[in-house]
């Protein structure tokens, strides 16, 4: 790999992962300088897609995504990452499409069950309570799939099931915007107007910005 070992090549993945994950300006253009010497690699590929979609460059982390996908399809991760851009573009079908390939890949792919399970809140809350369920059976503090099943099961009008996801996810992250906000929502459905009044004030306080819960309250 134009001079680079094995395990150099994986440290420098790993350097670049994070400066991703920091939101460094010039980490796409490193990568693009290493895939100049190292054409099509696969793994600069999917870090081109990741820091592409950073920068909110969709049809470019599609694109590199894409790419890295064709040079070795069986990624379970890169499939994940694509779907979330496919996603963020509002292209559920697509998402959804490689969610599900993702997950063929990998049954247990934990981040990916959860993907497909907020995807599909607003379509099938049902669908989204068996994704989430199999992604809190794999982590059981993950905020974001405790809430997206307390989501769902308020979709679903099971508004004590949704308090307790709610609750949980508070438990774990007490100034969690959207658990305060939608249980405050929940509350209010059970007619507990104090307690919703109190969740829409503690929203407010953590996001003051919110207007659904200034127009809550």
């Amino acid at each position: 790999m134009a001079g680079i070992n094995p395990e150099q090549f994986q440290q420098l993945l790993g350097q670049l992962f994070a400066a991703i994950n920091n939101h460094e300006p010039a980490a796409l253009a490193k990568i693009n300088a290493l895939l100049e010497k190292i054409p099509e690699e696969p793994n600069l590929l999917h870090l081109a897609g990741l820091a592409s979609a950073d920068q909110n460059q969709l049809s470019a982390a599609i694109d590199y995504l894409l790419r890295s996908l064709s040079r070795q399809s069986e990624q379970p991760e890169v499939h994940n990452n694509l779907a979330n851009v496919y996603a963020k573009q509002g292209n559920n079908l697509l998402a959804e499409k490689h969610y599900r390939q993702a997950l063929q890949l990998n049954p247990d792919f934990q981040d990916a069950l959860k993907n497909l399970g907020l995807l599909l809140i607003s379509v099938s809350p049902e669908a989204a309570v068996v994704e989430l369920d199999r992604a809190i059976a794999q982590n059981s503090k993950d905020i974001g799939a405790l809430t997206g099943l307390g989501d769902a099961h308020k979709a679903l009008e099971n508004f004590e099931l949704s308090t307790e996801y709610y609750q949980r996810a508070l438990e774990i992250n007490p100034n969690h915007a959207n658990a305060n906000n939608n249980l405050g929502m929940v509350f209010n459905e059970l007619g507990e107007i104090k307690k919703a009044i109190s969740c829409f004030q503690k929203t407010i306080e953590i996001q003051p910005n919110s207007s659904n819960a200034y127009w809550c309250l």
